[in-house]
């Protein structure tokens, strides 16, 4: 015979890994005649993250900064420009292929901006493109998994 008592629910929780890295990523969109086009940046081989890979913009949070003045201070950094307005599309967990340390990647569609984005001394490249585009692309598995999202959107 079976014992009847309480059920407990178990709960499962996604386990972080210690020593995770926090980043505000930026999502910028362009309207063309010919469609949109996306912001991407092509990440320095002698990066300690995402090296050599194509990505969108992005940088990592300060101890006690808030994750949407990190978006805004980094993009300063990364694009010189200021974001004044942006909408929260998710958080993405991943693990960088390079540097194999787990990252929370907070992702942000940046919906207006003062001044131009343009290249700086923090990425090899910049460049407007077609979602079809990045398929040629080496783009980390996290950036894919943001375009499905967009794509779902």
């Amino acid at each position: 015979m079976k014992k009847r008592g309480k059920v407990k629910k178990r709960i499962v929780k996604k386990k972080i890994p210690k020593g995770k890295r926090i980043l505000a990523k930026a999502i910028f969109i362009k309207k063309t005649g010919q469609g949109y086009l996306f912001c991407f940046e092509k990440r320095k081989a002698k990066e300690t993250n995402y090296a050599g890979f194509w990505s969108f913009p992005q940088g990592h949070k300060e101890k006690g900064e808030k994750i949407e003045n990190t978006l805004v201070r980094e993009m300063q950094e990364e694009l010189n420009i200021k974001v004044t307005s942006f909408r929260r599309l998710g958080v993405f967990h991943d693990k960088d292929p390079t540097s194999k340390k787990h990252y929370e990647q907070h992702v942000f569609l940046c919906l207006e901006w003062a001044g131009e984005i343009k290249e700086t001394q923090e990425q090899e490249m910049l460049a407007w493109l077609s979602l079809s585009d990045t398929k040629s692309l080496n783009l980390p598995d996290v950036d894919k998994r943001i375009i499905l999202k967009l794509i779902e959107n």
